[in-house]
């Protein structure tokens, strides 16, 4: 036993550090939001809603109510589906299934690093580089599938840079057609690196295995679109549709999509540093005439062009989770070559060289890499402030709802929650579950009037919204009326900061005013109140 401990202390220390992070959160946590698990987004509940959904009635929605194509991760939508079916709708299995999927990666990824790197060391400071600057406590969570996204993206990599190498046989082929499928149904942005390792398969004239990798793995996003639209639906998820960076609209813009968008960069500091490095390192590879053809070398021209693929086509500053892959892959890609370059150059310097020169350099490196480790510390201390905002904002409209409006007709432009939690008829102003908003928003036809008939033709009474965003659309219908707000106080990840109540006639606003009167005095303390229920409750015309 002994000498388990200390042939893998690297990996059991790591898992020791991830999981008393993830424990401290909780900690911290749970007395922000009533003792109650809360998720640090709203998003999650939008996958939970639809798992629900389908568990309970077939129904692959965020209600049961009809189909909803707003799902890119339709593999993790899935999985909460079948674990809902198996222990019941429970808050808990998003969290659970995250801290699983982390400990078999953390575990898989020590074996990787062992095979190239020499000493404990360089593996632990991998291990807990990948922990804290790709913020694995914090994608717990979010109670999303970005942790096992980060997870089959690097497996992905590693194997097909063995491959492309020359190095993998039979077995990784196989491993790696099989992979392709599943980490495209993981989530949409996974074909980045499909492409990516397929152009580079080409380029090693193995064509017809880069065609059969390609096929398998746009197979499953092919299939997704097929039955979307066979529902009604657009060939994409409404969330890429409506959130992505895919613009085409001018001359001007497509010649920016093949250009290196360095303004986006200068928005993500921590993947410039990893980016610098790594185009540094397949320079001195080039330099030193050893081709481009080596594993390391082959991760470091992956990660390169994901990069730039997520860049252009791709957001990142959602939670430190869409860009949470791509830290993991380049902390790998690049940490590996440089731990081989420096180590023994650093311990050199360190016999042989001036008094605190090495100490000046470590602290350059530090210096260097703090964007990263701005990220670690940001992605760790925001989770419980981040649940508290939701459990403010979002789960209090959720409750709101399930206690006066079960089963009516609801406008909304945050969904998550409140499509979990309450029993009602959505419909998104956003887009994301309503395909004719959506619709309206691509054909630019979407406006204040357009607003107002849909919600008449759903039967809308009330309305519960983040008002700003609809200045650029006109604004909402001048016929609805405001009736109050809500404030939350620090707000770190909801969309803002208030929402506003309103009802789409006089009947519903004397109803609406005095249900908002009457779960008033459930609202915590520091959730600002105001607007017209507020003043008649107090009798003030």
């Amino acid at each position: 036993m002994i000498s388990f401990s200390r042939k893998h202390w690297p990996v059991l220390l790591a898992l020791g550090l991830y999981l008393s992070a993830v424990a401290l959160s909780l900690h911290r946590s749970l007395p922000q939001t009533g003792g109650k698990l809360v998720y640090a987004l709203d998003d999650p509940y939008i996958h939970m809603a639809i798992a629900r959904s389908l568990s309970q009635h077939g129904v692959w929605g965020v209600t049961s109510l009809g189909f909803t194509g707003c799902s890119s991760a339709p593999l993790w939508t899935a999985l909460l589906a079948l674990f809902f079916r198996l222990a019941g709708v429970r808050d808990w299995i998003p969290l659970l299934l995250n801290l699983s999927i982390g400990i078999i990666f953390l575990l898989w990824l020590n074996y990787f690093l062992k095979r190239r790197l020499s000493g404990s060391l360089p593996v632990f400071s991998l291990l807990l580089a990948v922990i804290f600057m790709t913020a694995l406590p914090g994608l717990a969570f979010t109670g999303l599938e970005h942790g096992l996204q980060t997870f089959f993206i690097l497996l992905f990599a590693t194997l097909s840079a063995s491959l492309l190498s020359g190095e993998g046989g039979r077995r990784q082929e196989l491993s790696l057609l099989a992979l392709a499928p599943l980490q495209a149904l993981v989530r949409f942005e996974c074909l980045f690196p499909l492409l990516t390792v397929c152009i580079l398969f080409a380029l090693r004239r193995k064509f017809r295995f880069a065609l059969l990798l390609l096929i398998l793995g746009a197979l499953p996003v092919l299939l997704y679109g097929a039955w979307s639209v066979s529902r009604g639906w657009y060939f994409l998820p409404n969330s890429v549709l409506l959130k992505g960076n895919i613009h085409f609209s001018s001359p001007k813009q497509a010649v920016k999509l093949l250009v290196f968008s360095y303004y986006k960069l200068a928005e993500n500091p921590h993947l410039l540093v990893l980016l610098l490095g790594a185009l540094a390192l397949i320079g001195r590879e080039l330099r030193d005439g050893n081709g481009i053809w080596k594993p390391s070398t082959i991760l470091l021209i992956i990660f390169s062009a994901v990069t730039v693929l997520h860049l252009q086509f791709a957001g990142t500053l959602s939670f430190f989770r869409y860009d949470a892959y791509l830290v993991a892959l380049g902390i790998v890609a690049v940490g590996l070559p440089a731990w081989g370059i420096l180590a023994p150059w650093y311990a050199k310097l360190a016999r042989e060289g001036p008094a605190g020169l090495p100490l000046i350099l470590a602290l350059s490196l530090a210096l260097l890499l703090s964007p990263l480790v701005l990220r670690a510390s940001r992605a760790f201390l925001w989770i419980a402030p981040a649940t508290r905002n939701i459990s403010q904002q979002q789960c209090r409209m959720a409750a709101f709802l399930d206690r006066y409006y079960r089963g009516r007709a609801v406008a909304l432009n945050d969904i998550g929650a409140v499509c979990y939690y309450a029993d009602i008829d959505c419909l998104d102003l956003f887009g994301l579950a309503s395909l004719e908003v959506a619709r309206l928003k691509q054909e630019g036809r979407y406006d204040s009037r357009a607003i107002a008939a849909m919600a008449e033709k759903r039967g809308v009474k009330i309305a519960i919204l983040y008002r700003k965003w609809y200045d650029n659309y006109g604004g909402l219908p001048a016929e609805w009326i405001e009736v109050g707000r809500w404030r939350i106080m620090r707000n770190l990840v909801c969309g803002d900061d208030e929402i506003t109540f309103y009802a789409t006639d006089r009947p519903a606003a004397g109803e609406l005013m005095k249900n908002l009167r009457d779960y008033s005095a459930l609202l915590p303390g520091d959730v600002l109140q105001s607007g017209r229920y507020r003043y008649e409750a107090s009798g003030i015309n």
